[in-house]
């Protein structure tokens, strides 16, 4: 689907108002080419740059505005097809929820404090010991959250109530770690748990920081491997020659709809 002159101006017009961002535009260009492939998040972070849970945010933006409709396949594929719409004009009643998913204004004023010599809570600078480490979510933000309730599921069949209380996950980034594992699609987030449980657990009991330590999730990915059991992705699949004619459309197509000059 090529989008049409009025949907990128009212695409272009909402990145004005601060409601959305370039990258949703670009995210919606990428599911204009390729939305029809069903591709999973993955493939969609190996081609658009963008990280699972930019492309998680920015998806709910774009199904918020009505511009996308995203459907997983049937069976048991991790594949979800996106089907394109034409941008229209956003009723002002539907921007609050949208300008809540990025918020974008508070980012730009963080940006600009950082940028003055201050931190994002306008302190100078210099952070508190207190403050240190501590996260952007808080335990409400996150009991309320639908990917932590997914999560939820799956870590109460095998780990006891109090071992996975969300306070610790509000610092150092715990919780965006578990996010990124929960909406990782080449992931079995449920596997991940129960292997934990049989292999970790009778030693080192249970804590998300060590659930959550990049070298345990490597190792669990390397012994799914072994036994045959690891879901290998289409994007693994996908040749040198493949990906870089992609990229070539990719460029082709900006180009067309004059988002990009030539030689660009």
């Amino acid at each position: 689907m090529k989008p049409s002159v009025e949907t990128l101006k009212n695409l272009i017009r909402l990145v004005q108002e601060l409601v959305i961002s370039e990258k949703t535009i670009l995210l919606y260009l990428y599911y204009c080419m390729y939305g029809k492939t069903s591709p999973t998040r993955d493939e969609i972070k190996r081609y658009t740059g963008l990280g699972l849970k930019t492309i998680q945010k920015h998806d709910k933006v774009l199904e918020l505005m009505t511009a996308i409709k995203r459907e997983p396949l049937k069976g048991r594929s991790r594949r979800t097809a996106v089907t394109v719409f034409a941008v229209k004009p956003t009723p002002p009643s539907s921007l609050p929820p949208i300008r809540a998913i990025l918020n974008i204004p508070t980012q730009k004023e963080q940006a600009h404090r950082i940028l003055a010599g201050e931190d994002a809570q306008g302190n100078n600078g210099a952070r508190t010991k207190k403050d240190r480490g501590v996260g952007r979510f808080s335990v409400m933000d996150i009991a309320g959250d639908e990917d932590w309730q997914k999560a939820k599921v799956s870590l109460e069949k095998y780990f006891k109530k109090f071992e996975i209380e969300p306070t610790v996950l509000t610092t150092k980034n715990r919780f965006a770690k578990l996010v990124e594992l929960v909406i990782d699609e080449t992931l079995d987030f449920d596997g991940y748990c129960k292997w934990y449980y049989r292999e970790k657990y009778p030693d080192k009991g249970f804590n998300f920081g060590l659930f959550l330590y990049p070298n345990m999730v490597e190792e669990y990915r390397d012994a799914e491997e072994r036994e045959g059991k690891y879901l290998k992705t289409s994007s693994r699949l996908v040749s040198s020659e493949s990906h870089k004619q992609s990229v070539k459309e990719t460029k082709e197509f900006f180009k067309k709809i004059g988002i990009m000059e030539d030689g660009k």
